[in-house]
């Protein structure tokens, strides 16, 4: 029961990041979310930004724990080579998914400094994690100064990392 709890936290903590994701445009070359286009979207109030990126989160969400479920197929106790896939495979993967969706989001005008340091600090996880999955089975997050700027600007479930 542990050992799902742990990959559901990690599944929750790589999707909960990425609202933050929401197309800086300082990504790597050749990434997901350099690929994806400049936000061209109006500008959102912070209430539709936050309620449109919790909806975002919260779907993706879901859909990590149903492949996570599906994956573990009853196991409770997978291996650590098992959670490192499933963070490299599900849940990093889906942050990027989840990234250009909310990279076409406008974000609200006098709110730019604010959602580039959650989209810069998302992004350097990320990119750590990716490198390092075993970041995302630590007992303490790796995304907790992430999820601070998300907590404070008034994410619910994006800032759940």
């Amino acid at each position: 029961m542990f050992a799902r709890a742990i990959l559901y936290a990690a599944a929750i903590l790589a999707v909960a990041a990425l609202v933050v994701g929401c197309g800086s445009g300082n990504a790597e070359p050749g990434s997901a979310a350099d690929a994806a286009p400049a936000t061209t979207a109006p500008p959102l109030s912070k209430a539709q930004l936050i309620e449109q990126g919790d909806a975002i989160c919260e779907q993706g969400r879901k859909k990590a724990e149903a492949e996570i479920e599906r994956l573990l197929n009853g196991n409770a106790k997978p291996s650590n080579a098992e959670r490192e896939e499933f963070a490299t495979t599900i849940s990093l993967p889906a942050i990027q998914a989840q990234t250009e969706k909310l990279g076409a989001l406008g974000v609200p005008t006098g709110d730019e400094k604010q959602v580039e340091a959650i989209v810069k600090g998302t992004e350097e996880v990320v990119a750590e994690a990716m490198k390092e999955p075993r970041l995302l089975a630590a007992n303490v997050s790796p995304f907790v100064q992430v999820d601070k700027l998300a907590t404070k600007y008034g994410f619910k479930v994006c800032s759940q990392l």
